[in-house]
Formats: structure tokens, sequence, C-alpha cells
């Protein structure tokens, strides 16, 4: 492509325009990804030797979750608008007699609310396992920042209702709620001493680069959101590879029938 072909205002037709749009927000989503991974190279450099004594500190920071969504974003953005891209210019071959010559205004709105349509379900994808309501589904584990023989590492809900049972006795083991089980854990630690204080371990604070939970196991309350995004991301790879087979098949199709004709 050449410089001129950004230019929004020479597009002829509104399948053009969203081509074009498509290719801008790939470069968005390669940014944000590249942003990304510089910080992170940058941090290991800067604190790689001491990531073991700052752990805790880091997976449970306001800047890994950042992290995580801006990367989120990014490779949502680029799989989005290459899936698009892909279904357009198929379309494009496979209609190319039948497309407008003109850019209406009801085309470049089309083009507009697609292009809306993968800016905020990628936001959504990224921003929803953060959301206070969901905490149940999305924090895996809770970090004290006191000195607690009682709750070491990031105990999950499991750990922490051992410790409740044998404090309070036997209690049920269904759908119990972080929310009760912070209220439990506090009312344990008298305020005279201190309390106890924690901070929660959020989604993207499951991994050490915090990157989005692709891998999870059978007991992660997250499993079926992570499997619906597997599915959806799957979907999006097939019809990529999809249109460009029958892409190459319809130009090959083409050549072979220029050749003969010129023969």
């Amino acid at each position: 492509y050449s410089r001129t072909s950004f230019s929004l205002k020479k597009c002829s037709t509104s399948l053009l325009l969203l081509n074009k749009l498509l290719i801008m927000l790939i470069s968005v989503g390669d940014l944000l990804v590249g942003g990304y991974l510089l910080i992170i190279s940058f941090l290991d450099s800067r604190r790689g030797q001491d990531h073991c004594l700052s752990q805790r500190t880091w997976l449970t920071a306001s800047s890994c979750s950042l992290l995580g969504i801006f990367s989120t974003i990014g490779s949502q953005f680029s799989l989005f608008s290459m899936t698009a891209l892909s279904s357009v210019r198929l379309f494009g071959i496979k209609n190319s007699m039948s497309i407008g010559s003109r850019l209406t205004k009801f085309g470049g709105f089309k083009s507009i609310c697609v292009i809306l349509m993968i800016v905020a379900l990628s936001t959504a994808i990224a921003v929803v396992p953060l959301h206070p309501s969901l905490e149940d589904f999305f924090v895996n584990g809770l970090s004290y920042e006191t000195a607690n023989p009682l709750f070491t590492g990031f105990p999950d809900k499991e750990k922490h209702l051992k410790v409740l049972e044998a404090y309070y006795g036997r209690m049920k083991q269904q759908q119990i709620k972080w929310k009760l089980i912070t209220d439990m854990v506090k009312s344990m630690f008298t305020s005279i001493y201190g309390g106890v204080t924690y901070k929660k371990v959020d989604f993207y604070g499951n991994d050490a680069v915090c990157l989005f939970k692709y891998f999870v196991t059978a007991n992660d309350p997250q499993k079926l959101y992570v499997w619906l995004i597997l599915v959806i991301n799957f979907i999006c790879f097939t019809i990529i590879t999809m249109s460009y087979i029958v892409i190459s098949i319809i130009s090959m199709k083409s050549s072979k029938v220029l050749t003969k004709e010129k023969e």
C-alpha cells in the first residue's frame, strides 16, 4: 500500500473505506501489543532479579491489570480486524462486478459501525474480568500484606475454607462468596494488633507478565469465560484461513482464464 492509500478522503466505495479503517485498527492493535512488550522488557531489565521478592506487590498492582488490558485489547483488535478484513476482501473479489462506484453516507456509516463494534467487543473482553461485581468468577486468590502464617502465598477459596472451618467449625461448601470470606477473616483478627489487610489477585494477576489467562484448570472459576473467548478466537482464525484459501482459489482460476485468453 502506498502512503496515499490511507487517505480516507480518497475512498471511492464503502468497501474500500472499511478496508482502510480495518488496516488502521490492526496498526493500533499492534501498537498496543508492542507498547506492552516494551514496558515488560523495561521492567524485567530493571526489576527482573528482584521479581521473587516483589512478586506479591507486582501481581496485585493496578499497573499489572492495566498492562493486561492493553495486551488483550491490542490482540483482539488485530484478530477481529483481520477477520473482518479477510471477509471484506473475499466479498470484494466475489462481487467485484456488483459493488457500487460511489461512497454513500450509509456505506460510510456501516463501515464506522463495524469499527466501533470491534473496539467495543475487544474492550469488553479485556475489562469484564476486572468488574467488582464479578469477583467471584475472576478473583482466584488473596494476598495478605501483613505477616500472616495462616494465609501464605495467594490462598484461594478452598484454602480459606479449611482455615475458616478450623476456626468457626464446619461450614457449607456451596458457592461461598469472597465478600463473606473476607468478612470472616477480618473478624478472626482483632484490630488492636493491626487487624488484617489484603489485596485481590485479579484475572491478570494470575500470570507473571499480566497476560490474559488462556490456560485454565477444572477448578478455575473463570474457565467458562476463557473457553468462550478461545472458541470465539478459534472461529476468527478459521474464517481468516478459509477466506484466504477461497481468495487464492479464485485468483488462480482468474489467472488461468487470462492466460488462455492471451493465448
